[in-house]
């Protein structure tokens, strides 16, 4: 028997075999379980690798939808914030932190109460944050925030909550504002421009114009004090008006402290702005000194920290001084100067344009802008729901499914077709305003923001988005806003500016267009103040519009008919053929305003004066065509008024005659270049001198003698002739006194002086009294000589000044009687001794009967009123019978004496009689 050990030995290659058998079948075994798991486990793998490939997706999709957000929150030009809910600030976009001055870091974690909201602003957020958090509402609110640096801007939010959508708890606050100060400014501007100018043409007198201005300006403004400084009629200082305006109760008692301070030229803030006709500003009351700020001591009690002033002038004299002061100290605001600068300008006119809106723009979902995004041809991709809203959908959807495309809302598609061309070209435009649909087919105006959107190779436009804001009720007040610009606000004519505008193209039209003409016609009404003093500026604004009217109907399809101010019209006719058109023009003018007006039951006549002026290629300046036409203007009424007159050169020569003259006069007095000739005035019974009347000459140092025929009226026109009829008086009274020492043979000669119209004031007699005064001369030796225009100015005045003269013995006389328009009625009540006879009746009588016969009427009616007359211009004997024969009292002329100086009329007065 073979052990197992022999036989291993003897047959080796047996083990190997099986061993390798074995082997092979493990192997197999083992390939065929991988290959089993293989099979099994592939399609797991296959889904593992699709769920990898679709979440990588998504978060490249959720970085680009964060991206696009972030874009949005940072670029927006609105305000955007938001607050966790302790009030804390988390987040603030790039322009909100830019115009407040911080930066995140400064602010994140910051209660925004304490930091942006003024103290007296606070109150409000409580209720604001409650109705947004217990009732869940959306808010849009006007709030003021504070800038780092203290200034005060008005913010338009729109805001809501946002609540965990799990446990429904109040987390944060999402907030976008707009910045609408300067909009909210320029509508408080246009407001109280308008306020003023409705209230101040219904004010009663200027006290209560000026009080309505006062008011007005310091409750836009915001200051709490405004007063005002008047010149005093007589000296040379401003004192404080009664009238005031004070927000708080105590300074009434500083207003109170202040009438009894009067201010000199020069003299601090009010003497300063007074003497420089300009507008002045003072930051801080303590830093001024007591010479620049003379109530420093009663103002600073009284908390006010800073003030300005500013003048209102009226033809280059300052009417009053306006003065405003506020409890915070306050840097120079010079659109502030310029507003209530024009305001002073409108005590008589004209605004401030209001400055184009911010842009609009805001984050996708919480904006109140509509926000959009759409195909290169315009075919909506998304669109948020304030774009829906301000077109007027309920929804996005309901939009997009009514209209695919943008153009549809446009109101005129070309609009559309040039924003897509300027998308094309520049890939961006901004502030583009259009007028589009809403859904229920009426028209708004927006304002959009667009881009294009890029590859990332920057070469081709994927799409577009953008933003759109409702801008209707802005445009409705640019529209306004250009409407008071151009237009007068009482007629609703163009106004000064438009006119010149257009005559200034009118003018460059005429350079450089061979045949073309035009024509400027400068209408004056006739009468027009005195209608104004007796009915009230009320009426007076009544006549205007009703005048502006009727001048609309005589004008030709493009005329322009403008209101340059106060009672002047211009009309612009272009295209004109011949003189003859210009003037049926005007004739048609001044017979439509020869017709009655009716105002309030009382039956106006009124009429024009018409300066006309051609055009010429000499004309370089609208003004030069407008000083043409003025001067035509007042030569009309040199003429007698309700007429035309046609400009030529020769006016102008004669009006730089009046304007040297007029300079010249304003030296004659200081120069003693004046002069009193004196003609006899002969009582006719007894043929004794009985007086002189006082007759001013000028001697010119270049031109010798001017005559006074030529000079007076220059110097009524420039406001001289005041100074030069006291000179006269004063004068005239120093030679009387002089001569009744001199000569005791005339203990009965009286001095007769001329008074202008415009010397016949409510001060007069306290004027003669003084003159009277200080050259010893008693009432009844002067004897004052008025014109019936005079008296008829202003009769209740005239008959009051008379009798106050008349308490003084004065004598008084109505010169060039039967040449006015005195009415019988009045003279019967005017307090007059005498009436004097014009030489144009007195020199006519001898060859014409009907001047004999008004000559024996002014007799006898001064004989049946118990007055003496007076003829002038006696030059011939059959002159004098014929006024002797009719009982004529007095008479004075060359027949008896020309007018002499003082030594002659010395010598004559030597004589006993003539």
């Amino acid at each position: 028997m073979v052990s197992s050990s022999d036989q291993t030995e003897r047959h080796p290659g047996i083990i190997h075999a099986g061993i390798w058998t074995t082997a092979s079948i493990l192997m197999g075994v083992i390939a065929i379980g991988a290959s089993y798991v293989v099979i099994m486990i592939r399609p797991l793998m296959n889904q593992m690798q699709a769920e990898i490939l679709e979440r990588k997706k998504a978060e490249v999709a959720l970085q680009k939808e964060k991206d696009f957000s972030q874009t949005i929150f940072n670029e927006n030009p609105a305000f955007l914030i938001l607050l966790d809910a302790d009030g804390k600030v988390q987040l603030m976009n790039d322009i909100m932190l830019k115009t407040l001055g911080y930066e995140l870091e400064e602010i994140k974690g910051t209660d925004y109460t304490a930091t942006f909201v003024p103290r007296r602003n606070g109150d409000s957020l409580p209720w604001v944050f409650e109705l947004m958090i217990q009732r869940r509402l959306p808010i849009r609110t006007e709030e003021r925030i504070l800038t780092k640096d203290g200034q005060e801007l008005i913010v338009e939010w729109n805001g809501r909550a946002i609540f965990n959508e799990e446990t429904d708890e109040y987390e944060y606050f999402v907030g976008a504002g707009l910045d609408i100060t300067e909009r909210k400014r320029a509508e408080e501007e246009l407001l109280l421009l308008q306020r003023i100018t409705k209230e101040v043409s219904s004010a009663h007198d200027f006290d209560t114009a000026l009080e309505v201005v006062l008011r007005l300006v310091c409750e836009t403004i915001g200051w709490e004090f405004g007063e005002a400084w008047v010149p005093h009629p007589l000296e040379n200082y401003l004192e404080c008006s009664r009238i005031s305006y004070h927000r708080v109760d105590n300074l009434e008692e500083f207003q109170r402290l202040s009438q009894q301070y009067i201010f000199q030229p020069n003299q601090g803030l009010i003497g300063q702005i007074y003497s420089s006709q300009k507008p002045k500003w003072i930051f801080d009351l303590e830093q001024e000194s007591q010479e620049e700020f003379p109530r420093k001591n009663i103002a600073i009690p009284f908390g006010l920290k800073a003030g300005f002033g500013l003048p209102i002038v009226v033809e280059h004299q300052v009417l009053v001084v306006l003065v405003f002061f506020t409890i915070i100290n306050k840097p120079e605001d010079q659109r502030l100067l310029n507003l209530v600068s024009s305001i002073g300008a409108q005590l008589g006119t004209v605004f401030q344009r209001k400055q184009a809106e911010a842009k609009y723009r805001s984050i996708f979902e919480n904006a109140i802008e509509g926000i959009f995004q759409i195909s290169r041809d315009g075919e909506y991709i998304r669109v948020n729901p304030a774009f829906a809203t301000i077109l007027g959908y309920s929804s996005p959807d309901s939009l997009i499914g009514t209209n695919s495309f943008i153009r549809e809302v446009f109101a005129h598609h070309q609009q559309f077709y040039q924003m897509m061309d300027l998308l094309d070209k520049d890939h961006e435009i901004n502030n583009f305003e259009a007028e589009v649909y809403r859904s229920d087919h009426s028209l708004i105006w927006i304002l959009a923001n667009i881009r294009a959107i890029l590859d990332s190779k920057k070469e081709h436009i994927l799409y577009y988005e953008g933003s759109i804001v409702e801008i209707t009720s802005f445009k409705e007040t640019e529209e306004k806003l250009r409407y008071s610009a151009s237009h007068d606000s009482l007629t609703n004519l163009w106004n000064r500016a438009f006119f010149v505008e257009h005559l200034k193209q009118a003018i460059l039209q005429c350079q450089e267009q061979k045949g073309y003409h035009f024509s400027v016609l400068f209408l004056d009404l006739d009468g027009f103040k005195f209608i104004n003093d007796s009915l009230g500026h009320g009426s007076g604004d009544q006549l205007l519009i009703s005048i502006a009217q009727r001048l609309k109907m005589c004008l030709r399809n493009g005329d322009i008919l403008a209101r340059l101010g106060g009672d002047e019209f211009t009309i612009l006719l272009e295209n004109v053929e011949s003189l003859e058109e210009i003037k049926e023009i005007a004739e048609r003018v001044l017979q439509v305003l020869k017709k009655p007006f009716n105002l309030e039951g009382n039956q106006i006549f009124t009429g024009s004066s018409i300066g006309i002026v051609q055009s010429s290629s000499e004309y370089l300046l609208p003004s030069e065509v407008l000083r043409d036409a003025d001067t035509a203007m007042y030569r009309a009424k040199q003429q007698g008024k309700g007429c035309y007159v046609v400009f030529d050169a020769t006016m102008r020569t004669d009006a730089l005659r009046r304007l040297q003259l007029q300079t010249d006069l304003r030296w004659a007095i200081e120069r003693h270049q004046f002069q009193l000739h004196y003609q006899p005035i002969i009582d006719l019974e007894t043929d004794e001198i009985s007086g002189f009347e006082a007759l001013l000459r000028w001697e010119h140092p270049h031109e010798g003698f001017i005559s006074p025929a030529e000079f007076i009226p220059v110097a009524e026109e420039a406001g001289l002739i005041v100074d030069i009829g006291e000179w006269v008086l004063r004068e005239a009274c120093r030679q009387l006194y002089q001569w009744k020492q001199k000569f005791n043979g005339h203990p009965r000669l009286r001095m007769s002086v001329n008074l202008s119209s415009q010397q016949f004031t409510p001060d007069l007699s306290q004027k003669i009294d003084r003159i009277l005064n200080e050259t010893q001369v008693s009432g009844g030796e002067l004897k004052l000589e008025i014109t019936e225009t005079a008296l008829m100015s202003d009769p209740q005045l005239a008959i009051t000044t008379l009798n106050e003269l008349k308490h003084r013995n004065i004598k008084l006389c109505i010169d060039d009687f039967g040449t006015g328009y005195c009415s019988l009625g009045y003279l019967h009540q005017f307090p007059v001794d005498i009436l004097k006879i014009d030489r144009s009746f007195v020199s006519q009588m001898f060859f014409d009967e009907n001047k004999r016969e008004l000559v024996k009427v002014i007799v006898t009616l001064a004989h049946s009123l118990g007055m003496d007359a007076i003829a002038e211009g006696i030059e011939s004997q059959e002159q004098l019978y014929q006024l002797k024969s009719l009982q004529c009292q007095y008479g004075q002329g060359f027949y008896f004496s020309k007018p002499l100086n003082a030594q002659e009329a010395e010598r004559l007065l030597d004589k006993a009689s003539i």
